[in-house]
């Protein structure tokens, strides 16, 4: 839908009044859109691949969301899934990133709860228990 009404916008030369937004995340939700090489993604931090998740939600690109969704799940941690899991709606992350949060050996560190929801945060000290 956002990138259909970019592209009508583009074509009547009319201008479009978005919500304030990152220039950074603009700028990396348009290297998925506009890639300078074809082949391969110019985004390459983690940060980067979030602020497209994020966009792709906000303006309900799904295609852009996939993509997105499928890159991340290979380049980040459990811990990682589930913030973003919660942060963005991504469901399929949630309940596989809380399994292995609970089966990990490492205890949960202190900056981790602090990012976590606290219903999470007791669900996964219950478990390990």
């Amino acid at each position: 839908r956002f990138i259909d009404t970019l592209e009508q916008a583009w074509k009547d030369k009319t201008v479009i009044a978005m919500s304030p937004i990152d220039a950074d995340d603009f700028d990396a939700f348009l290297s998925i859109l506009y890639p300078s090489k074809l082949d391969e993604p110019e985004l390459s931090s983690l940060g980067e691949w979030t602020s497209v998740l994020k966009l792709a939600t906000r303006w309900d690109c799904a295609s852009i969301r996939r993509l997105t969704i499928k890159h991340l799940n290979a380049v980040t941690t459990p811990y990682d899934r589930l913030i973003l899991g919660r942060t963005y709606s991504v469901e399929e992350w949630i309940q596989p990133a809380m399994i292995a949060l609970c089966e990990r050996k490492e205890s949960m560190t202190r900056e981790e709860g602090h990012r976590m929801r606290y219903e999470d945060i007791i669900t996964i000290a219950a478990a390990r228990d």
